[in-house]
């Protein structure tokens, strides 16, 4: 986990072929630290950000994020992380 939130992992143990399931477990986990922040404050800084340094167009701010999100992102060759979120918190 590489962002702050609410994760839920879902576990089930499960015989498939017999249509039985032998375990079911459910726990969610709370992340909270500063060095790893959530994805909404990620992309509310970067709105302001945004916002600041551009004349408030649409076209403007488009290619503001366009530009911006060229600049932070690496493409992952190891296809690891394809999310929307670990492109956010991972780069």
């Amino acid at each position: 986990m590489m962002t702050s939130g609410t994760f839920n992992f879902r576990f089930h143990v499960m015989d498939k072929k017999a249509g039985v399931t032998y375990l079911r477990a459910n726990t969610y986990i709370q992340v909270s630290s500063s060095d790893y922040p959530s994805v909404n404050s990620i992309v509310q800084s970067v709105v302001t950000q945004c916002n600041n340094e551009t004349d408030g167009s649409d076209y403007q701010k488009a290619l503001w994020l366009h530009d911006w999100l060229l600049n932070q992102l690496e493409y992952d060759n190891s296809l690891k992380w394809s999310s929307a979120e670990s492109a956010l918190t991972r780069g």
